[in-house]
């Protein structure tokens, strides 16, 4: 089920699987089907990434404003751009 849109992060949608599991999809990866239901055309997941300044993350995915990352620790997670500032392009 779509729910609303983000005020903020305009292309994203809160929805809600047929388990009743809830989180934020980039409009993107959705295929509607009517008003308020749509199918998911492409793997993902929700889990944001808790990062502090001056912290290094890897990134890999760009995605509506978003960034899926990669701490030090292996934790894995997006992280929104507007969070992050490029240091280098590659770790030689």
């Amino acid at each position: 089920m779509v729910n609303r849109r983000d005020t903020k992060w305009v292309s994203w949608f809160w929805c809600t699987n047929l388990l009743g599991i809830s989180g934020w999809v980039p409009e993107s990866i959705l295929g509607y089907r009517d008003a308020s239901s749509a199918v998911v055309t492409a793997n993902y997941n929700s889990i944001e990434l808790t990062v502090a300044i001056g912290e290094i993350v890897v990134g890999f995915h760009i995605l509506e404003g978003w960034l899926w990352c990669k701490k030090v620790s292996n934790e894995e997670g997006w992280v929104p751009l507007e969070n992050l500032l490029r240091v280098q392009d590659r770790l030689d």
